[in-house]
């Protein structure tokens, strides 16, 4: 059998196009294939493979445990499958390693923050300290005041008293002194 493409692996399998596509991109390293002139063909051994998985996936095996049994079975390793994972896995390193820095760096950022927003809480706490400070010496002023403005009253009412007796007295004295004059006069 020659060298297939992926569009005819399915009907071989007897699966739909994208559960090939799918199950070559989970199983890959067990996928004979091969390159020419950057075109990716398989080998005839590859419906064998694939054909196995399909018997898997209709017990209901999940992706982990068809692994384990390809390599049960013996099914090999495919060599370049395992010069890509490596590559892949060079790759991924690499871009975790960035991803580490952006998230260290990220980190740091976040650290830088909350130290700026501990300083703005305690600028907040020393302004709201000298608010309560300000709002208990008004209140001893406005206390003060109060007692002030009652003693005033009482002063106000002594004074209305003593004003009314001295009327009083005056009109008494008013009264007798009008009748002496008037006796006077007659």
């Amino acid at each position: 059998m020659d060298l297939l493409r992926k569009k005819d692996l399915h009907p071989e399998v007897g699966v739909a196009k994208s559960t090939v596509a799918d199950w070559i991109e989970d199983f890959n390293i067990y996928i004979p294939k091969t390159k020419q002139k950057n075109v990716t063909y398989y080998r005839p051994e590859a419906i064998e493979v694939l054909n196995f998985i399909k018997q898997c996936r209709e017990r209901n095996y999940q992706k982990q445990q068809i692994m384990e049994l390809l390599a049960d079975q013996g099914f090999p390793v495919m060599a370049e499958a395992q010069e890509d994972a490596e590559e892949s896995i060079s790759k991924r390193t690499n871009q975790d390693n960035g991803d580490l820095r952006d998230v260290i760096q990220t980190m740091g950022q976040a650290v830088q923050k909350l130290s700026d927003q501990d300083e703005s809480i305690k600028s907040l706490q020393d302004r709201e300290e000298s608010r309560e400070e300000r709002m208990d010496d008004m209140e001893k002023r406005t206390e003060q005041t109060s007692e002030t403005v009652e003693d005033l009253k009482q002063e106000i009412q002594d004074l209305k008293t003593e004003l009314a007796e001295t009327r009083e007295k005056v009109d008494k004295r008013g009264f007798w002194a009008r009748l002496f004059k008037r006796n006077s006069n007659k």
